[in-house]
């Protein structure tokens, strides 16, 4: 689940900092400083280590529950005992990335890729919050290293389908979506981002369909509700659009009662 949740990186799950203490320790026996200052050095290597991999797990364990504020407390502390894990940097980035702080996401990733330039999960979250900024050729163009650094991370591909969609360039949107539903295809969210394209493409039908097995997958899926209402208003179904609309709107109030011209798809969850 940790991978999953943090886009699966090859850097793992762990922190690294007692590597970089057994590497201390050869150092110390290498220069003959043994006995009292190595035990000291030691425990207090072996001390950081435990609280940093325990603040990082409980960062995970926040995000996992969506309280984000915790997980930004957490990955912070996790890097306090240890300012160069990466992980933790792309960790935090994805919790700035789900409240909506994507210019703190940025700075997190360009944290974690100083420190580790092969940081999938970086340069993913990176880039889809370049996208969600509206500067769709950055976003494109991390998300690309992401891809050719795990190419099965479904995320990866909706976000670079998001960007697409908004540069208007639908067929590889639409493209990236397949691939996503591929990699995930019991992930509703991805159905509502290809449907959401079908719509600003004029293809209704399909974009009915997918709406369709959004909520099959989710049936509290008020987004997909709100965008399949949309799509049977363009067809002039007003019948099958009000239904629609009105089961949207009791999932979530906060759609609110005039529907808009293809909202923007919702953000995917990174899971």
């Amino acid at each position: 689940m940790t991978d999953r949740l943090l886009w699966s990186d090859r850097a793992g799950s762990k922190p690294t900092i007692a590597k970089r203490g057994i590497a201390a320790q050869r150092c110390l026996a290498c220069l003959g400083l043994l006995g009292v200052a190595f035990s000291v050095l030691w425990l207090l290597v072996g001390c950081h280590a435990e609280k940093s991999a325990s603040a990082y797990e409980s960062g995970v364990a926040a995000i996992a529950n969506e309280n984000y504020d915790k997980a930004i407390s957490d990955f912070s502390e996790a890097i306090r005992f240890d300012p160069k894990l990466a992980i933790a940097y792309s960790a935090r980035a994805i919790a700035h990335s789900r409240k909506k702080e994507y210019d703190l996401a940025i700075i997190d990733c360009d944290s974690a890729i100083h420190l580790d330039p092969e940081n999938a999960t970086a340069y993913g979250v990176r880039g889809d919050s370049h996208a969600r900024k509206g500067d769709f050729d950055k976003g494109i163009a991390d998300l690309n290293k992401a891809i050719s650094l795990n190419p099965k991370v479904a995320l990866a591909y909706s976000s670079r389908g998001y960007a697409y969609c908004g540069k208007r360039e639908y067929n590889k949107a639409i493209a990236d979506y397949f691939e996503a539903i591929h990699i995930d295809p019991k992930n509703s969210a991805l159905y509502d981002g290809r449907a959401f394209t079908y719509a600003h493409k004029g293809e209704f039908d399909k974009a009915i369909a997918d709406y369709t097995e959004a909520i099959r997958l989710n049936p509290n899926d008020a987004f997909a509700y709100n965008g399949r209402s949309q799509s049977y208003m363009s067809k002039g179904d007003t019948n099958q659009a009000t239904a629609d609309r009105r089961e949207g709107i009791r999932l979530a109030p906060t759609i609110g009662d005039t529907p808009k011209p293809f909202d923007s798809p919702r953000n995917p969850p990174q899971n």
